[in-house]
């Protein structure tokens, strides 16, 4: 399975809002993967909310 990251558009128009951002990592490497994303995301100061879903 594949891991996929759904970001909500309607809020980037809000920058002062932070975007949610919904991540399902799959299985396999993806639950790794996404989470060293995540890591390395954060580290930008972007400012994103992470949502997990696991299917």
């Amino acid at each position: 399975m594949y891991s996929f990251i759904r970001v909500s558009f309607q809020s980037a128009i809000q920058p002062q809002r932070k975007m949610k951002v919904t991540v399902i990592p799959g299985d396999g490497v993806g639950v790794e993967l996404t989470h060293a994303v995540q890591k390395i995301v954060q580290s930008t100061g972007i400012p994103l909310e992470f949502e997990e879903v696991f299917l």
